[in-house]
């Protein structure tokens, strides 16, 4: 598979071009399906089980397969990886915001929470029959980083974290309609703002309109 330059320059940031300034989410659906094709490959490329294994989480043990594109990748790993490509690549689970750094994604099960017994587990991203539990998914931690080309400095910010905004559940069928309420209220708002002070393009901003959605 070639890739075109913008979108290795997207992930990589290539020194001899000016810094990457695309916000549109065609650019995040892009990159979603590559990462899906990946993870095709990836199936594809799995082999058998190897004779190794490799710790996980509570001491367990888990297989690895002789993966050629990711050798010693978990068995659990490749599948978790399937599952998220095929979320994140769906329209019907997810609407890429990227102007406010976030994504508003359709998922499985509510995170645990301190006063239950599976607290400090992992959350199933699998949609679930009939209700899905709707999220804000947002960049956190940015920092200032330069980046440099052969005639000019640009000041940009990367993210290293993210975080989670639970943001209610609707009917699956029902999360389509959510999103097309959500852009409303969303124009709405910039237009009142451009009236009076302006406001800031943030997951925060995103998650207190899904709540009056």
């Amino acid at each position: 598979m070639v890739l075109a330059e913008e979108t290795l320059h997207s992930v990589f940031s290539l020194p001899h071009l000016q810094a990457y300034t695309n916000q549109q989410s065609g650019s995040c659906l892009n990159l979603s399906h590559l990462f899906k094709e990946y993870t095709k490959a990836l199936q594809q490329e799995g082999g058998s089980a190897a004779n190794g294994v490799s710790a996980a989480p509570g001491g367990q043990q888990q297989l690895s397969v002789n993966n050629k594109l990711w050798p010693g990748i978990p068995t659990d790993g490749l599948q978790t990886l399937c599952t998220a490509a095929d979320v994140v690549s769906s329209p019907e689970l997810v609407e890429w915001l990227p102007s406010f750094g976030c994504a508003v994604l359709a998922l499985g099960k509510l995170p645990p929470t301190r006063g239950d017994d599976s607290a400090g587990g992992t959350m199933d991203i699998r949609p679930c029959l009939g209700e899905v539990s709707i999220f804000v998914v947002g960049l956190d931690n940015f920092e200032f980083a330069p980046h440099s080309t052969r005639s000019t400095v640009d000041h940009t910010a990367q993210s290293s974290s993210h975080s989670m905004l639970y943001s209610g559940s609707v009917a699956v069928q029902e999360f389509r309609n959510l999103v097309s309420i959500l852009h409303t209220l969303v124009a709405e708002r910039e237009r009142k703002a451009g009236e009076m002070k302006g406001f800031h393009r943030t997951p925060s901003f995103i998650h207190a309109a899904l709540q009056d959605a």
